[in-house]
């Protein structure tokens, strides 16, 4: 223990740091207040000592556990002056102890003092390492769970939710880090006020904060203007899911029940935090905060930042997925073979200055026959034409409620108005996911379309 000897010679509670009469020793902090004379104390002693005679080198045989009594006792600290004092944390951040001891903290998990406050390295006896304080304020947002078919609206949307994986890890092939929008930027414990103060300097490098005759721009109006924070700040932040399973067999056996109760984060929170078995960085990988070169190419590169769930519709027409309670689920002829985007999407055609790979009818002649060569042209004029069919219908049904509007009573009024939106949204994601992903469904559900705004038109028609 020659490490952590010499660790503690260099921390504040030794005595060169500190009053003789304040000084912690070994006993003060790693024995609750007379333990050490008990006998659990007395055989933690001996094992101690039976491990140094067996081996001086080896490393501690169990995690050091330090109770919150011992920190907490009379003459060291004492809660209640400390809770409430802002600590300076770093260059930029600020914290409060009291947020910290409440049951709300961690998904109502107990936090210990030495949940935080680790050995962390050679150099140190403990302390609070950054990457600890990322593991808890800079999570990846929650992924939206969706609901069974009979708890939603009559326009069901598939899950697409790319994080969903089998086994222990979540990670995906860019090693669980997630970027911006989907960390959940500024919002619950990833608020950056959290931590951070608002700056009240001027952002413009013309302009003085105190100069009254003009307005100029700080963190505060920007605040006060709801401009998020990722707007200017996304490089900084990586946030990672990933669960470090890898490391799992450095403390438990392989087996079938590791592998399934390994997902269960309340579990392994209760066995872990609140057992106190292990540090948060021991099975998490770490976020990553602070600043980078370059804030513009994580951005450009991300699709996701701007375009929400992009080719959410093309994949749903794919796939077959339920989109409404009166159509039956139709995968594309091609799902049975697996295949995806890359299969069809090989021609190359400018779009914006840029490159796109695009579907063509030589890629179908590639697999099929020379026949195929004419199929999509074919089927994007059939489409056009139901799409042009249902656009119509959809203006009548729309003119025959602007007819009544005022006549009609309110419950009548709702319905009509939700069959209307449930038409527009079925007939969008036929035109947005483009209908020749997957013609038969399209036709489908482009029938289940007209039908409600024809549905409507008979409705509204009863009233006149």
């Amino acid at each position: 223990m020659e490490e952590q000897y010499q660790a503690w010679k260099k921390s504040g509670h030794h005595a060169p740091k500190v009053e003789a009469e304040k000084q912690a020793s070994c006993i003060d902090c790693h024995f609750l207040p007379g333990g050490h004379a008990s006998f659990k104390g007395k055989m933690e002693g001996i094992r101690h000592l039976a491990a140094y005679l067996y081996d001086p080198d080896l490393h501690l045989p169990i995690r050091p556990v330090v109770e919150d009594g011992a920190c907490l006792r009379s003459g060291c600290h004492a809660i209640e002056k400390f809770q409430d004092e802002e600590v300076e944390y770093g260059e930029k951040s600020t914290f409060k102890h009291k947020a910290h001891f409440e049951k709300e903290t961690l998904k109502g998990q107990k936090l210990f003092c030495d949940t935080c406050h680790v050995k962390h390295s050679a150099e140190k006896h403990f302390e609070t390492p950054k990457g600890v304080c990322f593991t808890c304020h800079l999570r990846p947002a929650d992924p939206q769970e969706d609901a069974p078919i009979a708890d939603q609206p009559k326009l069901v949307q598939a899950s697409l939710d790319p994080g969903a994986t089998e086994g222990l890890n979540s990670n995906g092939a860019n090693n669980g880090v997630k970027y911006g929008a989907t960390v959940g930027f500024n919002e619950g414990a990833n608020k950056c006020a959290l931590c951070h103060k608002i700056p009240t300097k001027s952002l413009q490098q013309q302009l003085s904060a105190d100069d009254e005759s003009k307005k100029p721009i700080t963190h505060e109006t920007l605040e006060k203007a709801k401009v998020p924070c990722e707007s200017c700040h996304r490089h900084q932040v990586a946030a990672s899911d990933r669960i470090k399973t890898d490391e799992c067999l450095n403390c438990h056996s392989a087996s079938k029940e590791l592998s399934s109760k390994g997902r269960d984060g309340k579990l392994m929170h209760d066995e872990h935090v609140a057992g106190r078995r292990a540090d948060c960085v021991e099975c998490h990988q770490p976020s990553q905060h602070g600043a980078k070169k370059d804030y513009l190419d994580g951005v450009r590169t991300a699709c996701a930042e701007c375009h929400d769930d992009q080719h959410r519709f093309q994949n749903m027409l794919l796939a077959g997925a339920r989109v409404s309670e009166n159509v039956s689920p139709t995968p594309a002829l091609m799902d049975a073979v697996t295949t995806n985007c890359a299969g069809c999407h090989t021609k190359p055609k400018h779009s914006k200055g840029q490159l796109v790979k695009t579907g063509s009818g030589e890629t179908c002649v590639k697999c099929h026959t020379p026949e195929h060569d004419k199929m999509l042209d074919d089927w994007k004029d059939v489409l056009e034409r139901e799409v042009g069919f249902v656009k119509e219908t959809e203006t009548e049904a729309l003119e025959a409620l602007a007819a009544v509007e005022g006549k009609l009573d309110a419950a009548k009024l709702e319905e009509a108005s939700e069959m209307i939106a449930t038409g527009q949204e079925l007939l969008n994601i036929v035109q947005v996911g483009n209908g020749v992903h997957n013609k038969k469904y399209s036709i489908m559900i482009l029938d289940e379309a007209i039908t409600n705004f024809e549905d409507t038109i008979d409705l509204l028609d009863s009233e006149n």
